[in-house]
């Protein structure tokens, strides 16, 4: 978004500052959010060789996140070349946030 720099309408500029502050906490959660996965990850990893006793298979959970990480990218594009891009986000995301909830 870009306002002229002779634009002196108040509604614009502020228009401008909320789209800006909401670009920044979205790329920092984004952030968050990636720090977050991989720590996960990584934690799974330690705790599969914790178990296992072997650090052959301690790369499973990651493997298996993988792997469901693409199951659902495969399930999303395909509603979404079905369905259209907003109705395919919706019944992609129910599921997600009840099985969160669990």
């Amino acid at each position: 978004m870009h306002i002229d720099a002779h634009d002196t309408d108040p509604a614009a500029i502020e228009l401008q500052r909320l789209y800006r502050k909401s670009l920044i906490i979205v790329v920092f959660s984004q952030i968050l959010g990636g720090l977050g996965l991989s720590a996960g990850v990584s934690v799974g990893a330690l705790l599969a060789q914790e178990m296992l006793d072997s650090t052959g298979l301690s790369g499973l959970p990651g493997a298996m996140f993988t792997l469901g990480s693409a199951g659902s990218a495969l399930m999303l594009g395909g509603c979404r070349s079905g369905l259209g891009g907003g109705p395919a986000s919706v019944s992609v995301t129910w599921p997600a946030l009840s099985a969160a909830w669990v």
